[in-house]
């Protein structure tokens, strides 16, 4: 987004609700309710069993197989094997339950249909990133491993246990207490939740650890670095009767040099708000975020002029209070956002669009147009002119019969009147006066292309009182940098 103009100059501010094309959180498996901690003042009834495995004569559990392993697994209990599919966001064709289910009581010869997954055209995932499968099929043998930095760093509970080189990582033997070891222990275990057995599930998250989990600190070496956490264990509906094990990938270059298993441990008894970090430079907003007991992912957002440190987070402690589907102990990831270079859009010709639009409309020169100019309110095309029309101001009157320079429908009269005007990808919605929803007329129907454009650029008041002073004008620039089309916003 290329920003702002106040007046005849540019300046900078924080656009709102802006998304980078990286990714900042994954999550896998079931649903969040795993994430979730208990606080001391719920009273825990007492856990679900956990078993090391599906009991004798039933269905065992596939979580963790490939599809090969889990058809060897099942035909080595006698079963005859099918194949077939379940909608899920685990990676296409990793089995994700069984026909008849996991655990159910069953007999030698019995057909088990393994149920793989598959993403349909509605399927709606958060992330696509195999790399947590894919360290947990190395953790269980079944398959290669992941690429190593020449040295490579294991920590157990905050402490160094072994250097190695990345060759003898490759080779998966870390010993009983390692990363490894309990990925693939907590990959084979069940729970029992009254006559139902379930497998786990694995979760993911790319983000700055906490400096302590459940009383278990983050090494010194790893400092602020980012890791992907990866978590086996089992969804909980009220709170969690204990820490999961949690082992924490550190890569450089691609290639992973560090390794943290933070062990299973008692239950977390100390809460925190979580701060506000907003406007804190980033290496002190994950300071303060990880000191608070939790995660510090990093999202960006791409803007012309960058400003430094975190523009928002994701959640605040006040949006967590007003959620009431969230429980105040929270303990997930912050994603805190801060802007970056612009790397698809040409900030210096849409900014010079928009300063020559706006001298335009406050009696300057016109702009400079393409040969045809599109003219749109409320997102729906009005009509199309030529450039030698779109010079004369009254052109741009939107209005029946009344005098142009009266017309409030009018993208010249709107940006014309004094006051600081702003400019950005979209309009900052944090303008809006005491929380209210500001509605514009909408007629829809973008005319083909301008929807998805990046050559785009929207003016509209640096400040608003109320909603009825709200407008904004977006603008189209072409290739050599001329205005193709014109979009009016105002209120309804």
């Amino acid at each position: 987004s290329c920003r702002y103009l106040r007046v005849m100059r540019l300046a900078s501010r924080l656009l709102p609700f802006a998304a980078l094309a990286s990714f900042a959180a994954m999550v896998t498996g079931a649903a969040l309710a795993g994430m979730f901690a208990l606080d001391e003042s719920h009273e825990a009834a007492a856990p679900p069993p956990i078993l090391s495995g599906a009991p004798d004569g039933t269905v065992p559990s596939v979580f963790g197989h490939t599809r090969e392993s889990a058809g060897a697994l099942l035909r080595s209990h006698g079963f005859n094997v099918r194949y077939g599919k379940e909608i899920s966001c685990e990676p296409a064709g990793r089995p994700v339950g069984t026909e008849p289910a996991v655990g159910a009581p069953t007999r030698s010869g019995r057909t088990v249909t393994v149920l793989l997954s598959y993403q349909g055209p509605l399927t709606d995932c958060w992330s696509n990133d195999t790399r947590p499968w894919q360290f947990l099929d190395f953790a269980t043998g079944r398959g290669p491993s992941p690429e190593f930095a020449d040295e490579v760093n294991l920590f157990v509970d905050a402490k160094r246990t072994a250097t190695m080189s990345g060759a003898e990582a490759s080779r998966g033997n870390w010993g009983s207490r390692s990363a490894l070891a309990v990925l693939r222990r907590s990959s084979e275990q069940v729970r029992r939740v009254d006559d139902v057995i379930e497998m786990p599930s694995l979760w993911a998250t790319k983000g700055t650890p906490p400096e302590a989990w459940c009383g278990v600190g983050r090494p010194r070496d790893v400092g602020l670095r980012e890791a992907l956490v990866l978590t086996v264990d089992f969804a909980v509906p009220a709170g969690r009767w204990r820490c999961p094990a949690r082992v924490g990938l550190y890569e450089r270059d691609g290639r992973i040099d560090t390794v943290v298993l933070w062990s299973a441990g008692a239950l977390r008894t100390t809460t925190h708000p979580v701060p506000d970090v907003v406007g804190h430079g980033l290496a002190a907003a994950r300071r303060t975020i990880t000191a608070a007991g939790y995660s510090a992912g990093t999202e960006g957002t791409e803007a012309c002029n960058p400003r430094p440190g975190v523009v928002s987070q994701r959640p605040t402690q006040q949006g967590l209070a007003d959620d009431r589907q969230d429980d105040p102990t929270w303990d997930g990831l912050v994603v805190l956002e801060v802007e970056i270079p612009h790397t698809t859009r040409d900030c210096a010709a849409l900014d010079a669009a928009a300063n020559g639009f706006l001298q335009f409309a406050r009696g300057g020169p016109p702009p400079t147009w393409t040969p045809e100019v599109q003219q749109l309110m409320g997102n729906a095309l009005r009509d199309t002119i030529s450039s030698a029309a779109a010079d004369d101001p009254a052109a741009w009157s939107f209005c029946s019969g009344v005098e142009p320079a009266k017309c409030t429908i009018s993208p010249v009269v709107v940006a014309g009147r004094p006051g600081a005007v702003e400019t950005g990808e979209f309009v900052d919605l944090d303008r809006w006066p005491d929380g209210q929803s500001c509605e514009s007329i909408d007629l829809g129907g973008y005319p083909s292309g301008l929807y998805e454009s990046e050559n785009r650029i929207t003016l509209f008041p640096a400040r608003i009182a109320s909603c009825s002073e709200e407008w904004s004008v977006g603008l189209w620039i072409d290739g050599l940098g001329r205005i193709a089309a014109v979009n009016l916003l105002v209120p309804r």
